[in-house]
């Protein structure tokens, strides 16, 4: 009976067609890729939230020198959110500068898929430090220091 079960499925796995392939989504592999202060309530949350950036901009991704991502929430503070994921993400491309970056808005909620669209207005002052500086630590600054 084993041996029959054994050709069996030998014969089943042979008659299969392996599914082509599927196009995965823009890689930030090449990136220096950056998050800070990003909710920790799943495996991942900066992984996802570049995954979803490279859906939405694939070309700004690939050619991206660095992402960085900061939440809008301060470092420090309680945030009454309408989304677990609220972040600002700046793109830099390649031979470009924080002037040349794409600046992005990703939300979204837990669970399911994130939105990203073109950020619109100012950015809360710690993303914007972030942003220029690169060295924003989310941890509340002394006194007298901005």
């Amino acid at each position: 009976m084993r041996i029959v079960v054994t050709i069996l499925t030998v014969a089943l796995l042979s008659a299969c067609t392996p599914a082509p392939p599927t196009a995965s989504p823009p890689s930030a592999a090449s990136s220096s890729v950056d998050c800070r202060g990003l909710p920790q309530v799943e495996a991942a949350p900066c992984d996802k939230m570049v995954a979803a950036i490279g859906d939405a901009y694939p070309e700004a991704v690939q050619d991206a020198a660095r992402i960085l991502v900061a939440d809008t929430c301060p470092p420090q503070v309680y945030c009454d959110r309408a989304f677990i994921y609220d972040a600002a993400a700046s793109i830099v491309p390649s031979g470009g500068t924080e002037a040349d970056a794409l600046l992005l808005h990703v939300y979204g909620h837990l669970g399911q898929s994130l939105d990203v669209e073109p950020w619109s207005g100012p950015l809360p002052e710690h993303v914007s430090l972030f942003f220029s500086r690169g060295d924003l630590q989310f941890t509340p600054a002394p006194s007298g220091e901005t």
